[in-house]
């Protein structure tokens, strides 16, 4: 094993890397305010008694991409995060009450993060690509835009140790039977309750559960036809179910099975888990009733019962249109979904939205089931953000194994990644939020071949006005998504994938691989805008939901947590925005035009010049 940084050492490392991270997101969010004092040096006050400096990349979203180890307190090392979250509470005048609620998510969130340290800090860039992908997927940064990003309020150490992503540790869930006429339950005619448990366990398993659900009615009213079997997180049953489902179990509306079956490992979005003992089968989302970034972890009841007929319909559009088959793009389909209500919490629809959530299941297609060829690999979107201890990027070692320029490489995952989620929103109205942990990319010998697209219940919405191509949609399925106006639907891509995603993959770009950021972006605009010459019959609907538009809404994720606090809400939280952003792609779009120009101009020179020679040999 590689000789590794001290646990000290790595301690310093997570306040550090959070004290960057924060620095960088509370200015983007205009909460702080930083000057530059010369060259790449920038100063930030934050509050009355700190000054904060450190060397700083600006990049083209008006964020500052920071040297942690450049960090410096009134002009000393600082490696103390929780000292900087008390300056800050300071600076933005966080009420007492929330602000110890922040400081207990913040410092979970650096525990959570030494652990992961630990286990990353012996791969380099290189040899992060040679891990199994759920491997690699426990060892990446968390969600780059949120300061308490592994915060998992309701865990406890042991409880990280044994279900955390980093954890690499795989376990078997709990399997209870519930009572079909309390059961919402949802899926496509090629399932049934045996299929989706045979998918999570071998025959003599399943028959051991319905040999056990078989004696536990016995005497009663009940048979075992009268049930279905579900999957249920460990932890969620042990803290949750048991106690909250009490009068269910003891009335036989849920019947207890225990854990068995193959076992799983938790993907980053921490209630996904994928199959480790036969990596082809689906994947399962379990409730969890924690909190972590943005909202309590469950599964709601809303899209059960129809969500299979969504990514279905999908599915169905990457097999008909032609671009998606040029591109390949995926649908990691939701093909079943359960969902188990509290029947005495549902009578209080104004309680917390988690009590509604607590018991649920949700059936997804593995992106590894997805690999078209024994060389494709795959991995999470947000991999390739991701630097190595030493500072060096995924995505250039991923370059460079390719064989292809940078432009090049950038050429194919624009073609592959953002021209077919455009054409989604513009042919089909439909807008997916494709931020890092939603989008899977897949690679052979390091060149984008494809992405795959996932979590559509809640993450995708429609254009409020009814196109011609969403016919096929399942009425049941179009009533459920939200329909949003196209000003507020084209964020969906602005928003939730070039800032989710291109905001922190461009500066790599041109810190590590020579290609500036004003290239970046004029190759964006040029793929995006050879899409829309090739459809000239949706100029309209481009008119609509223009992604060049100069100015797009700066949303907002932390300061959000700093004006509603900790306490219990019926919905989940939205965002906040603040002064517009200027958009690099508008820029972009401008500089592709420029460069066309001159290369029309230039070859209009060349042409004319043999013309002129030849009179000129003709009077001689």
């Amino acid at each position: 094993m590689k000789q590794g940084l001290s646990q000290q050492n790595l301690w310093h490392l997570a306040n550090q890397d959070l004290m960057a991270r924060a620095l960088s997101e509370f200015i983007y969010e205009e909460e702080l305010s930083a000057s530059e004092k010369e060259p790449g040096i920038f100063e930030v006050a934050v509050g009355e008694e700190a000054v904060y400096q450190f060397s700083a990349y600006q990049s083209r979203w008006s964020c500052l991409n920071i040297d942690k180890e450049s960090l410096l307190r009134n002009k000393q090392p600082c490696t103390d995060a929780l000292r900087f979250c008390l300056d800050l509470k300071q600076a933005l005048k966080v009420d007492d009450i929330i602000f110890g609620n922040w400081l207990e998510d913040v410092q979970n969130t650096l525990n959570n993060d030494l652990n992961r340290l630990q286990k990353f800090q012996r791969y380099t860039s290189s040899e992060l690509l040679k891990l199994a992908e759920t491997n690699f997927q426990g060892l990446l940064d968390a969600h780059p835009k949120i300061v308490a990003n592994r915060g998992r309020l309701g865990w406890g150490h042991q409880d990280n140790l044994r279900y955390a992503p980093e954890s690499l540790n795989p376990f078997q869930l709990e399997f209870i039977a519930a009572k079909k006429s309390t059961l919402v339950a949802g899926h496509d005619k090629t399932f049934d309750n045996q299929s989706l448990l045979l998918g999570m366990m071998n025959n003599q398993q399943y028959q051991a559960l319905q040999d056990k659900l078989e004696r536990a009615l016995t005497g009663s009213q009940y048979d075992k036809k009268d049930y279905c079997i579900m999957p249920c997180h460990p932890w969620q049953f042990e803290h949750h179910i048991k106690p909250q489902f009490q009068w269910a179990l003891q009335n036989l509306e849920l019947i207890e099975l225990g854990i068995t079956g193959d076992f799983y490992q938790p993907q980053q979005s921490i209630r996904t888990l994928s199959n480790v003992t036969r990596p082809n089968n689906d994947d399962v989302k379990l409730a969890i009733t924690i909190l972590n970034t943005s909202c309590h972890r469950g599964v709601p009841e809303k899209f059960i019962a129809a969500g299979h007929k969504i990514s279905e319909w999908l599915y169905q559009l990457t097999q008909q249109d032609s671009l998606f088959q040029q591109t390949s793009l995926r649908i990691l389909q939701e093909p079943a979904g359960y969902y188990f209500n509290h029947q005495y919490q549902k009578q209080a629809q104004g309680a917390p939205y988690r009590y509604h959530e607590m018991l649920g299941a949700i059936w997804r297609q593995s992106s590894h089931s997805q690999r078209q060829s024994e060389s494709e690999t795959h991995m999470l979107l947000s991999a390739l953000l991701q630097k190595d201890i030493h500072g060096s990027a995924v995505v250039k070692e991923l370059v460079e194994h390719s064989g292809l320029t940078a432009e090049q490489w950038l050429q194919q995952l624009f073609k592959i990644m953002s021209v077919p989620l455009y054409h989604l929103m513009i042919k089909y109205g439909v807008g997916v939020i494709a931020h890092g942990q939603n989008v899977v990319a897949y690679f052979d010998k390091g060149i984008p071949t494809a992405i795959a697209i996932k979590d559509f219940h809640g993450d995708l919405r429609l254009l409020d006005k009814m196109l011609p191509e969403q016919s096929e949609l399942a009425a049941e399925a179009k009533q459920l998504l939200t329909k949003l106006p196209s000003e507020y639907l084209l964020h969906d891509l602005l928003t939730g994938h070039f800032v989710s995603v291109y905001r922190f993959l461009s500066p790599l770009f041109e810190q590590q691989l020579n290609l500036t950021e004003q290239r970046f972006y004029q190759l964006l605009a040029e793929s995006l805008e050879d899409y829309r010459q090739q459809y000239p019959q949706y100029k309209k609907r481009f008119q609509r939901l223009d992604l060049f538009k100069e100015k797009i809404e700066r949303v907002c994720l932390n300061k959000v947590r700093f004006d509603i606090g900790y306490q219990d809400n019926t919905e989940r939280p939205l965002p906040s925005l603040a002064t517009p952003l200027e958009n690099p792609i508008h820029q972009g779009l401008k500089d592709y035009r420029q460069e066309s120009i001159n290369k029309s101009s230039l070859n209009s020179s060349r042409n004319a010049t043999p013309t002129i020679e030849s009179n000129q040999e003709q009077r001689l």
